[in-house]
Protein backbone atom coordinates (compact mmCIF):
# COMPACT_ATOMS: atom_id res chain seq x y z
CA UNK A 1 0.00 0.00 0.00
CA UNK A 2 1.32 3.40 -1.05
CA UNK A 3 1.39 5.73 1.74
CA UNK A 4 -0.92 9.08 2.04
CA UNK A 5 3.02 11.25 2.42
CA UNK A 6 4.06 9.78 -0.95
CA UNK A 7 1.22 10.50 -2.56
CA UNK A 8 1.01 13.67 -1.89
CA UNK A 9 5.16 13.65 -2.37
CA UNK A 10 4.17 12.73 -5.92
CA UNK A 11 1.79 15.24 -6.31
CA UNK A 12 3.82 17.57 -5.90
CA UNK A 13 7.16 16.53 -8.04
CA UNK A 14 7.84 17.88 -11.40
CA UNK A 15 4.52 17.34 -13.61
CA UNK A 16 5.74 19.31 -16.14
CA UNK A 17 9.23 18.05 -16.65
CA UNK A 18 7.68 14.52 -16.43
CA UNK A 19 5.45 15.42 -19.14
CA UNK A 20 8.11 16.96 -21.73
CA UNK A 21 9.99 13.57 -20.58
CA UNK A 22 7.42 12.08 -22.21
CA UNK A 23 7.64 13.80 -25.13
CA UNK A 24 4.23 16.65 -24.52
CA UNK A 25 4.81 19.74 -26.25
CA UNK A 26 4.23 22.28 -23.60
CA UNK A 27 4.29 26.51 -23.45
CA UNK A 28 4.54 28.46 -20.67
CA UNK A 29 0.53 30.24 -19.96
CA UNK A 30 1.09 32.78 -17.09
CA UNK A 31 2.01 31.01 -13.49
CA UNK A 32 1.82 27.38 -15.34
CA UNK A 33 1.57 25.98 -18.88
CA UNK A 34 -0.84 24.38 -21.76
CA UNK A 35 -0.35 22.17 -24.22
CA UNK A 36 0.86 23.34 -27.92
CA UNK A 37 -1.45 20.97 -29.74
CA UNK A 38 -4.50 21.65 -27.36
CA UNK A 39 -4.12 25.17 -25.53
CA UNK A 40 -7.79 24.04 -23.90
CA UNK A 41 -5.67 22.35 -21.21
CA UNK A 42 -3.80 23.99 -18.63
CA UNK A 43 -1.56 22.74 -15.66
CA UNK A 44 -1.00 25.02 -12.88
CA UNK A 45 0.30 24.69 -9.48
CA UNK A 46 -2.06 25.28 -6.16
CA UNK A 47 -1.28 24.93 -2.99
CA UNK A 48 2.49 23.12 -4.16
CA UNK A 49 0.12 20.61 -6.00
CA UNK A 50 0.35 20.47 -9.84
CA UNK A 51 -3.34 20.30 -11.13
CA UNK A 52 -4.71 19.87 -14.55
CA UNK A 53 -7.84 21.43 -15.91
CA UNK A 54 -9.08 20.57 -19.61
CA UNK A 55 -11.44 23.13 -20.85
CA UNK A 56 -12.89 21.65 -24.30
CA UNK A 57 -13.13 18.37 -21.93
CA UNK A 58 -16.07 20.26 -19.66
CA UNK A 59 -13.30 21.88 -17.88
CA UNK A 60 -12.47 18.92 -16.52
CA UNK A 61 -9.96 18.61 -13.21
CA UNK A 62 -7.88 16.43 -11.95
CA UNK A 63 -4.31 16.36 -10.06
CA UNK A 64 -0.72 14.83 -11.84
CA UNK A 65 -1.82 11.44 -10.74
CA UNK A 66 -4.89 10.79 -12.67
CA UNK A 67 -3.43 12.76 -15.90
CA UNK A 68 -1.53 9.73 -16.28
CA UNK A 69 -3.87 7.60 -15.36
CA UNK A 70 -6.61 8.88 -18.26
CA UNK A 71 -4.08 9.86 -20.88
CA UNK A 72 -0.88 7.45 -20.51
CA UNK A 73 -2.41 4.35 -19.53
CA UNK A 74 -1.07 3.91 -16.06
CA UNK A 75 -2.23 2.54 -13.38
CA UNK A 76 -1.90 4.17 -10.13
CA UNK A 77 1.57 2.63 -8.75
CA UNK A 78 3.39 3.13 -12.13
CA UNK A 79 1.85 6.66 -11.90
CA UNK A 80 3.56 7.69 -8.47
CA UNK A 81 6.70 5.93 -9.47
CA UNK A 82 7.23 7.86 -12.31
CA UNK A 83 6.69 11.25 -10.92
CA UNK A 84 8.79 10.22 -8.27
CA UNK A 85 11.04 8.61 -10.53
CA UNK A 86 12.09 5.85 -8.70
CA UNK A 87 10.23 2.71 -7.64
CA UNK A 88 7.98 2.77 -5.28
CA UNK A 89 8.34 -0.91 -3.80
CA UNK A 90 9.58 -1.32 -0.06
CA UNK A 91 9.56 2.40 -0.17
CA UNK A 92 8.42 3.03 3.53
CA UNK A 93 7.42 6.13 5.19
CA UNK A 94 11.01 6.50 7.16
CA UNK A 95 12.86 6.10 4.57
CA UNK A 96 10.90 8.38 2.54
CA UNK A 97 10.94 11.49 5.19
CA UNK A 98 15.13 10.34 5.95
CA UNK A 99 15.61 12.05 2.89
CA UNK A 100 15.91 16.13 2.44
CA UNK A 101 14.19 18.00 0.32
CA UNK A 102 16.88 18.86 -2.53
CA UNK A 103 17.76 15.52 -2.39
CA UNK A 104 14.22 14.24 -3.62
CA UNK A 105 14.11 17.16 -5.88
CA UNK A 106 17.32 16.03 -7.53
CA UNK A 107 15.80 12.06 -7.77
CA UNK A 108 13.33 13.82 -8.94
CA UNK A 109 15.29 15.51 -11.95
CA UNK A 110 17.44 12.49 -12.46
CA UNK A 111 14.72 11.26 -15.84
CA UNK A 112 16.90 14.47 -16.88
CA UNK A 113 19.99 13.05 -17.06
CA UNK A 114 19.77 9.69 -18.98
CA UNK A 115 21.47 11.62 -21.98
CA UNK A 116 24.72 12.01 -20.08
CA UNK A 117 24.78 8.34 -19.88
CA UNK A 118 27.07 6.41 -22.27
CA UNK A 119 24.53 3.51 -23.16
CA UNK A 120 21.79 6.24 -24.21
CA UNK A 121 24.53 8.01 -25.89
CA UNK A 122 25.55 4.92 -27.73
CA UNK A 123 22.25 3.53 -28.83
CA UNK A 124 21.00 7.47 -29.37
CA UNK A 125 23.79 7.59 -32.00
CA UNK A 126 23.08 4.56 -33.69
CA UNK A 127 19.65 5.65 -34.08
CA UNK A 128 20.26 9.11 -35.34
CA UNK A 129 22.68 6.76 -37.63
CA UNK A 130 19.53 4.76 -38.94
CA UNK A 131 17.68 7.93 -39.67
CA UNK A 132 20.65 9.01 -41.75
CA UNK A 133 20.96 6.50 -43.84
CA UNK A 134 17.14 6.18 -44.78
CA UNK A 135 17.48 9.32 -46.44
CA UNK A 136 19.26 7.61 -49.23
CA UNK A 137 15.84 5.53 -49.89
CA UNK A 138 12.11 6.37 -51.28
CA UNK A 139 11.11 7.31 -47.54
CA UNK A 140 14.13 9.55 -47.29
CA UNK A 141 13.55 11.72 -51.02
CA UNK A 142 10.06 12.47 -49.66
CA UNK A 143 11.47 13.55 -46.03
CA UNK A 144 14.40 15.79 -48.12
CA UNK A 145 11.54 17.35 -50.64
CA UNK A 146 9.39 18.35 -47.27
CA UNK A 147 12.81 19.90 -45.62
CA UNK A 148 13.80 21.61 -49.14
CA UNK A 149 10.91 22.60 -50.52
CA UNK A 150 8.64 23.65 -47.20
CA UNK A 151 11.46 24.49 -44.58
CA UNK A 152 13.90 26.12 -46.93
CA UNK A 153 16.80 23.84 -46.16
CA UNK A 154 19.63 22.57 -48.49
CA UNK A 155 21.25 19.15 -49.13
CA UNK A 156 24.41 20.53 -47.47
CA UNK A 157 22.81 21.49 -44.40
CA UNK A 158 20.46 18.52 -44.17
CA UNK A 159 23.52 16.66 -43.92
CA UNK A 160 25.27 18.77 -41.41
CA UNK A 161 22.83 18.52 -38.97
CA UNK A 162 22.71 14.42 -39.40
CA UNK A 163 18.79 14.52 -40.29
CA UNK A 164 16.98 11.86 -40.94
CA UNK A 165 13.55 9.79 -40.87
CA UNK A 166 12.57 6.29 -39.33
CA UNK A 167 9.52 4.55 -41.06
CA UNK A 168 6.14 3.99 -40.18
CA UNK A 169 6.07 1.12 -37.53
CA UNK A 170 2.80 -0.69 -35.67
CA UNK A 171 0.54 2.12 -34.89
CA UNK A 172 3.29 4.91 -35.05
CA UNK A 173 3.43 6.93 -38.15
CA UNK A 174 6.69 7.37 -40.20
CA UNK A 175 8.78 10.62 -38.69
CA UNK A 176 11.66 13.00 -39.23
CA UNK A 177 14.79 12.72 -36.58
CA UNK A 178 16.47 15.80 -35.37
CA UNK A 179 19.20 15.09 -33.39
CA UNK A 180 20.22 18.22 -31.62
CA UNK A 181 23.44 18.69 -29.49
CA UNK A 182 25.74 20.18 -27.16
CA UNK A 183 28.53 23.13 -27.47
CA UNK A 184 30.94 19.88 -26.32
CA UNK A 185 29.22 17.81 -29.37
CA UNK A 186 27.34 15.26 -27.01
CA UNK A 187 24.02 14.52 -28.19
CA UNK A 188 21.01 16.22 -25.81
CA UNK A 189 18.19 14.94 -27.54
CA UNK A 190 16.24 13.51 -30.43
CA UNK A 191 13.28 15.08 -31.49
CA UNK A 192 10.83 13.61 -33.59
CA UNK A 193 8.55 15.44 -36.01
CA UNK A 194 5.87 13.09 -36.63
CA UNK A 195 3.86 12.12 -40.32
CA UNK A 196 0.78 10.93 -39.19
CA UNK A 197 -2.77 12.43 -40.72
CA UNK A 198 -4.43 11.80 -36.93
CA UNK A 199 -5.05 14.91 -35.75
CA UNK A 200 -4.74 13.24 -32.21
CA UNK A 201 -1.26 12.61 -32.92
CA UNK A 202 1.00 14.89 -31.36
CA UNK A 203 3.35 16.50 -33.86
CA UNK A 204 6.77 16.44 -32.00
CA UNK A 205 7.82 13.76 -29.95
CA UNK A 206 11.05 13.21 -27.70
CA UNK A 207 13.04 10.20 -28.09
CA UNK A 208 12.68 9.00 -24.21
CA UNK A 209 15.73 9.77 -21.76
CA UNK A 210 16.59 12.99 -24.06
CA UNK A 211 17.09 15.85 -22.54
CA UNK A 212 14.07 18.55 -22.97
CA UNK A 213 15.49 21.47 -21.21
CA UNK A 214 19.03 22.32 -22.59
CA UNK A 215 19.00 24.44 -25.72
CA UNK A 216 20.55 23.23 -28.56
CA UNK A 217 23.36 26.03 -30.02
CA UNK A 218 24.25 26.39 -33.78
CA UNK A 219 27.82 27.89 -34.56
CA UNK A 220 27.78 29.97 -31.49
CA UNK A 221 30.91 32.08 -30.35
CA UNK A 222 32.33 35.04 -28.06
CA UNK A 223 32.98 37.37 -31.50
CA UNK A 224 29.35 37.64 -33.03
CA UNK A 225 25.38 37.93 -32.16
CA UNK A 226 23.14 35.32 -31.47
CA UNK A 227 19.25 35.24 -32.49
CA UNK A 228 17.42 32.74 -29.84
CA UNK A 229 14.03 30.89 -32.06
CA UNK A 230 12.32 28.46 -30.76
CA UNK A 231 12.19 26.07 -33.52
CA UNK A 232 15.42 23.71 -34.14
CA UNK A 233 14.58 23.76 -38.14
CA UNK A 234 14.54 27.17 -38.17
CA UNK A 235 17.21 27.51 -35.83
CA UNK A 236 19.09 25.74 -39.01
CA UNK A 237 17.81 27.68 -41.80
CA UNK A 238 18.92 30.68 -40.12
CA UNK A 239 22.55 29.48 -39.88
CA UNK A 240 22.32 28.31 -43.55
CA UNK A 241 21.34 31.57 -44.21
CA UNK A 242 23.56 33.66 -42.46
CA UNK A 243 26.69 32.04 -42.14
CA UNK A 244 28.92 33.26 -39.82
CA UNK A 245 27.79 36.23 -39.39
CA UNK A 246 25.24 35.40 -36.57
CA UNK A 247 25.05 32.41 -33.78
CA UNK A 248 21.55 30.52 -33.12
CA UNK A 249 20.18 29.39 -30.03
CA UNK A 250 17.17 27.11 -30.31
CA UNK A 251 14.97 26.47 -27.73
CA UNK A 252 12.90 24.00 -28.87
CA UNK A 253 9.90 25.40 -26.77
CA UNK A 254 8.67 28.24 -25.08
CA UNK A 255 8.35 26.13 -21.89
CA UNK A 256 12.32 26.15 -21.98
CA UNK A 257 13.75 28.54 -19.64
CA UNK A 258 17.46 29.44 -19.79
CA UNK A 259 19.49 28.61 -16.64
CA UNK A 260 21.66 31.03 -15.15
CA UNK A 261 25.10 30.09 -16.24
CA UNK A 262 23.41 30.64 -19.98
CA UNK A 263 21.35 33.80 -18.80
CA UNK A 264 25.24 34.45 -17.68
CA UNK A 265 27.19 33.87 -20.78
CA UNK A 266 24.69 35.47 -23.35
CA UNK A 267 25.06 38.67 -20.85
CA UNK A 268 28.76 38.84 -20.49
CA UNK A 269 30.54 36.93 -23.58
CA UNK A 270 27.85 37.67 -26.57
CA UNK A 271 28.15 41.36 -28.10
CA UNK A 272 24.51 41.19 -27.98
CA UNK A 273 21.21 38.83 -28.85
CA UNK A 274 18.22 39.19 -31.34
CA UNK A 275 14.78 37.73 -29.84
CA UNK A 276 13.28 35.84 -32.96
CA UNK A 277 10.80 34.09 -30.75
CA UNK A 278 7.34 33.47 -32.80
CA UNK A 279 4.55 35.72 -33.55
CA UNK A 280 2.39 33.40 -31.71
CA UNK A 281 0.67 34.39 -28.15
CA UNK A 282 3.61 31.53 -26.60
CA UNK A 283 6.17 33.41 -28.59
CA UNK A 284 5.71 36.49 -28.10
CA UNK A 285 4.68 35.89 -24.23
CA UNK A 286 8.20 34.14 -24.16
CA UNK A 287 9.95 37.32 -25.85
CA UNK A 288 8.94 39.15 -22.79
CA UNK A 289 10.43 36.90 -20.25
CA UNK A 290 13.87 36.91 -22.43
CA UNK A 291 13.85 40.66 -22.71
CA UNK A 292 13.69 40.52 -18.56
CA UNK A 293 16.73 38.37 -18.57
CA UNK A 294 18.79 39.67 -21.17
CA UNK A 295 21.09 43.11 -20.96
CA UNK A 296 21.89 43.78 -24.71
CA UNK A 297 18.92 42.64 -26.70
CA UNK A 298 16.68 43.23 -29.67
CA UNK A 299 13.30 41.90 -29.86
CA UNK A 300 12.97 40.71 -33.69
CA UNK A 301 10.67 38.21 -34.67
CA UNK A 302 9.85 38.25 -38.29
CA UNK A 303 7.69 40.20 -40.35
CA UNK A 304 3.96 39.03 -39.23
CA UNK A 305 1.84 40.12 -42.19
CA UNK A 306 4.62 37.07 -43.74
CA UNK A 307 4.34 34.77 -41.21
CA UNK A 308 4.43 33.20 -37.74
CA UNK A 309 8.13 31.75 -37.87
CA UNK A 310 11.37 31.73 -40.08
CA UNK A 311 10.22 28.44 -41.42
CA UNK A 312 6.70 30.36 -42.82
CA UNK A 313 8.18 33.09 -44.06
CA UNK A 314 11.84 32.40 -46.14
CA UNK A 315 9.51 31.93 -49.10
CA UNK A 316 8.47 35.63 -48.65
CA UNK A 317 11.45 37.38 -47.03
CA UNK A 318 14.96 37.13 -47.11
CA UNK A 319 16.18 35.64 -44.04
CA UNK A 320 20.01 36.86 -44.81
CA UNK A 321 18.99 40.39 -45.25
CA UNK A 322 16.27 40.40 -41.87
CA UNK A 323 19.66 38.60 -39.91
CA UNK A 324 21.97 41.38 -41.46
CA UNK A 325 18.88 44.46 -40.68
CA UNK A 326 18.60 42.89 -37.52
CA UNK A 327 22.13 43.35 -36.36
CA UNK A 328 22.79 47.11 -37.83
CA UNK A 329 19.85 47.94 -36.54
CA UNK A 330 21.38 46.85 -32.98
CA UNK A 331 24.24 48.21 -33.65
CA UNK A 332 22.80 52.13 -34.87
CA UNK A 333 20.49 52.11 -31.91
CA UNK A 334 23.67 51.51 -29.55
CA UNK A 335 25.62 53.76 -31.83
CA UNK A 336 27.33 55.20 -28.26
CA UNK A 337 28.62 51.71 -27.51
CA UNK A 338 29.89 50.84 -30.66
CA UNK A 339 31.44 53.69 -32.24
CA UNK A 340 32.80 55.32 -29.10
Amino acid sequence: MISKEIIEAAKRANFPGVLMSLGVELEVNGKGYQLIEHDSLKIFQKNEIWLYKWWSKGGEVGDSIQYLQRYHNMNFPQAVSLLLNRSIQNLGHQEYFQKKSNEVDKKDCQRNKNWQTKNWQVRSERLVLYGKNNMSNSLGEKYIRYLKDIRGLTLTTIKKYDLGCLPAKKNMSSKLVIPCYSSKGELIRVRFRMNGSNPQERKYRLLKGSNFDKPYPLSISTKKPVIIVESDLDGMLISQESGEKIGVLCLGSTSVRLQPDVINYLNKRIPFVLIGMDNDKSGRSKSVELKSQLENYLDWPVVEVFGNDPGEVWKKMNIKLWIEFGIKKYKTSNRDFYYK
